[in-house]
């Protein structure tokens, strides 16, 4: 009798157990679908539905692009973007910059790269490049030249 007890007093703390665990992972995934949505929505909202989601190297920031139409042949097609912070739900650094392509360099500096004016010798590639860091807004610039 001791032993039924026993059992069916364990069995009962196992399912016990197993349901409130099921219910925290029911509420972390319904936070994470929430970011998602946050910032999905956000893109759609600004872009339209052809956006581009690149997250950042430790995955609390994404880069939201919008889709650059390549046939128009403009070179210096604006490139609209925005960072968004997926832990503090908002919009980190926002900008437009003309033939840009933008990318993560660490987890909080983009770089960009984009075509300059004037190419002034045969070995300049015509390309200019620099940091952004996402929070101080701080723009540095960079010899990175292999592009």
């Amino acid at each position: 009798m001791i032993n039924k007890l026993l059992i069916l007093s364990l069995f009962s703390l196992l399912v016990y157990t197993s349901c409130t665990n099921q219910k925290k992972n029911i509420h972390q995934e319904n936070t994470s679908n929430n970011q998602v949505k946050a910032y999905k929505q956000i893109a759609f909202e600004k872009f339209g539905s052809d956006t581009i989601f690149i997250f950042s190297p430790e995955e609390n920031y994404v880069l939201c692009t919008k889709a650059i139409d390549k046939s128009s042949g403009n070179p210096n097609a604006l490139t609209e973007f925005f960072v968004y912070d997926t832990d503090n739900k908002e919009i980190l650094y926002e900008d437009k910059i003309p033939g840009a392509i933008i990318s993560w360099n660490t987890n909080t500096d983009l770089l960009i790269i984009k075509q300059k004016g004037i190419i002034t010798s045969p070995e300049d590639t015509g390309k200019i490049s620099y940091l952004i860091n996402i929070k101080t807004k701080k723009r540095k610039e960079t010899t990175k030249n292999n592009y």
